[in-house]
């Protein structure tokens, strides 16, 4: 549910043989919706900006390893101004338990270095 109670993005297979992200006006979910993924969608995340969807920009496969959560539902999450990502990495079998917090800052500028180099 956006901040502003006027869109519902939700994750549904309708139409699609996967699950996509589509959006609803809200409370008038009749009025239609708008499919805002392609090849697939999971666990949207509203920014409190008004409606406004672009081109898809996928993370590199261990960013989306993490952001899935392992099932543990969404992994991920988004600062209001759209410029921090925060994920979850789950610890590997052979990892201790009760290490510290690492809290990663300027990840998009990593992400960016990353994908200049593919």
């Amino acid at each position: 549910m956006s901040p502003d109670g006027r869109w519902i993005a939700y994750q549904s297979n309708e139409g699609s043989d996967q699950d996509e992200i589509h959006v609803r006006p809200c409370p008038k979910t009749d009025a239609g919706h708008t499919k805002i993924s392609s090849g697939g969608g999971v666990w949207p995340v509203s920014l409190g900006a008004p409606f406004a969807h672009g081109a898809q920009t996928p993370l590199p496969g261990a960013w989306t390893k993490y952001s899935l959560g392992g099932g543990l539902g969404r992994g991920y999450d988004v600062s209001k101004d759209g410029r921090h990502f925060l994920t979850v990495k789950p610890l590997e079998a052979a990892e201790k338990r009760g290490q510290p917090l690492t809290a990663v800052t300027h990840g998009f500028d990593a992400l960016r270095a990353t994908m200049k180099g593919k």
